[in-house]
């Protein structure tokens, strides 16, 4: 059979039966032969796990498994799974491809949804999400079990407010960051993170019945300049592909 056409998933299964059955053949004959015999297929297998892990990982972040789920399933920490497979989208283009053709539903169906043009106040976030932390009545409010940095964005500000100069321009928005720069960190790094930026935008306070915002989307950090507040220029990132587990939720 051309293996090219089958499932990876699939493929790698008959690899690691035909690994097992070369290892029970090994212990049957109980010698140093034997055991000798078993190196090269711990080594084969060994190779083969590798092979699969990376595009595996790759497919999941496509679909915007976050790095503390894969690394629950590892069994390992999220940072060692970072440095690991950070990289890894790309390096195995064919296997990702197969794997993600095969892939029909995002991860975690059963969380809650976010749908982009949507009004959402903080109160009924704080309720969907079951969110507790009181930092969510700021401007930006990391949401760390969910790797994301949500934004909440008001153009017009009130006199009692800073006047950030806060815009939305199609895709692009152009956005101050804190007077001391806090939380800069975050967005300029939300990649190498494994973090993703949601903004909830409004023209003013009184726009939205309720104070609330409107869902924009997830954006991603282009570049920024200046300090004291840093001046940011984010951009809409347009969906391919799947639906990703940000909107489905």
């Amino acid at each position: 059979m051309d293996t090219e056409a089958l499932d990876p998933v699939e493929d790698l299964a008959d690899q690691l039966l035909a690994l097992a059955s070369r290892l029970r053949d090994a212990r049957r004959t109980r010698t140093v032969d034997g055991l000798l015999e078993v190196l090269p297929v711990a080594e084969e297998l060994e190779h083969v796990a590798d092979g699969l892990v990376g595009p595996v990982v790759a497919v999941l972040r496509r679909f915007e498994v976050s790095w503390l789920d894969i690394a629950s399933a590892l069994g390992l920490s999220r940072q060692s799974v970072w440095d690991r497979y950070h990289d890894s989208g790309g390096r195995h283009r064919e296997v990702e491809e197969r794997l993600a053709a095969t892939t029909v539903s995002p991860a975690h169906p059963s969380t809650p949804e976010l749908h982009p043009a949507s009004i959402y106040t903080r109160v009924e976030l704080g309720r969907l999400f079951s969110i507790k932390d009181a930092t969510i009545k700021n401007g930006v409010f990391p949401f760390k079990e969910r790797q994301e940095i949500w934004l909440f964005i008001t153009e017009q500000k009130t006199s009692d407010r800073v006047q950030y100069e806060d815009e939305l321009l199609g895709d692009e928005l152009y956005w101050q960051g804190q007077t001391f720069g806090r939380t800069d960190r975050l967005i300029i790094g939300h990649r190498d993170a494994g973090d993703n930026i949601l903004v909830f935008y409004r023209k003013s306070k009184t726009e939205i019945a309720g104070a609330g915002f409107r869902f924009e989307g997830v954006f991603d950090y282009v570049s920024h300049s200046g300090g004291s507040p840093t001046s940011f220029i984010l951009k809409r990132r347009r969906r391919r592909g799947p639906p990703s587990r940000l909107v489905q939720r």
